[in-house]
């Protein structure tokens, strides 16, 4: 219990250190590397508990992670990708490579020179392959089928959040799952996320507690497979409301992400 309490309270620590960066701009180096330091013992955290032999470096909010295991590196990124004001989680393009290259098959040699002077069977083309009668009984191969239409309802309900917090809740995978399900049938979809707020923090914090609530569902709806280049993210803080800020309930409406999916041509 402990242990959640603390990375909530860094979770905001460094949500509230980028709102402060984008106030004072950018020439705020020391500010800058407080949000590295803060994510970095984060993401160390978070290793360390699991037990995954990994090392992580703070640029910004990027991070950049290393391991001498290829699967460690999976780990590393499947765990960190939540975690509270990280931008992005990457591996280090110079990590090594699971997969072995195959190794190419010697073609066999002529065993006599008769045999390398004889004129080789003509290799059928695909093109004349396809112009071939097929035999009787023969199977026939069906074409390509045409995409499945867009369904008409794209909704997706809305992730709702704790109080101050960008931890994705327990019950958002019904709503990410639904959201990965229709971008992955259909490539013509793309996705809106908009991170929202209630009235508590102050104006800059809350832009910023916005926009990573909203990269918090980005990280998620890309562990599903769904690609950077289909996602857009932005913050509404708490212009928008879709309850009453003077009530709990009203509060508890507003702390949401809205999923906003739409065809485009």
């Amino acid at each position: 219990m402990g242990s959640s309490t603390t990375r909530g309270t860094i979770g905001l620590a460094i949500a509230s250190a980028v709102a402060l960066v984008a106030t004072l701009g950018p020439g705020t180096l020391w500010l800058s590397g407080q949000i590295e330091d803060g994510l970095e013992r984060e993401a160390k955290s978070r290793l360390t508990s699991r037990s995954i032999d990994a090392t992580v470096e703070a640029s910004g909010r990027d991070l950049l992670v290393r391991a001498d295991d290829a699967a460690a590196v999976e780990e590393a990124l499947s765990l960190l990708g939540d975690l509270p004001g990280a931008r992005t989680v990457k591996a280090d393009p110079a990590q090594p490579q699971t997969s072995a290259t195959p190794q190419a098959t010697p073609v066999n040699q002529p065993s006599s020179p008769a045999s390398a002077l004889a004129s080789p069977s003509p290799t059928p083309s695909a093109a004349s392959a396809t112009l071939t009668p097929t035999a009787p009984g023969s199977p026939t191969v069906s074409p390509p089928s045409s995409p499945a239409p867009v369904p008409a309802d794209l909704s997706v309900p809305p992730i709702l959040f704790d109080g101050a917090s960008t931890a994705l809740p327990a019950d958002a995978g019904s709503s990410l799952d639904r959201a990965a399900a229709l971008l992955l049938a259909h490539p013509t979809l793309r996705v809106s996320l908009s991170g929202h707020t209630d009235n508590g923090l102050t104006p800059p914090q809350r832009l910023a507690l916005g926009l990573s609530r909203a990269e918090a569902a980005s990280a998620a709806l890309q562990q599903r497979g769904v690609t950077a280049d289909r996602i857009r993210v932005e913050s509404q803080a708490d212009r928008r409301p879709v309850g009453d800020n003077s009530t709990a309930v009203g509060r508890a409406a507003n702390r949401r992400v809205e999923i906003v999916i739409e065809e485009v041509d």
